[in-house]
């Protein structure tokens, strides 16, 4: 469970400051090399890897979550069959 919490935390945290750090010197970066061509790719891509690294990250903190709600649901259901087999007489 730490684990999760930890893992939403980061991600939380790095989108933050990426969203600052684009925010801050995007403008700057495109306006400084705008004439090679291959420098042009290099900035793409890396943006692509930048934005893949936020999404697969943001899909682990998605996956955590569904599996933290399936053990709490799986736990209420166990509860409430225990309940149900203390009420009854044999």
């Amino acid at each position: 469970m730490r684990n999760r919490i930890k893992r939403l935390e980061i991600a939380i945290l790095l989108t933050v400051l990426d969203i600052a750090a684009f925010e801050n010197s995007c403008d700057v970066i495109w306006q400084g090399w705008p004439d090679p061509f291959w420098i042009w790719c290099a900035l793409r891509l890396s943006l692509a890897f930048w934005i893949a690294s936020v999404a697969v990250l943001w899909f682990h903190v998605y996956i955590d979550l569904r599996q933290a709600l399936r053990e709490q649901r799986a736990v209420e259901v166990a509860g409430t069959a225990n309940r149900w087999k203390e009420g009854t007489d044999v």
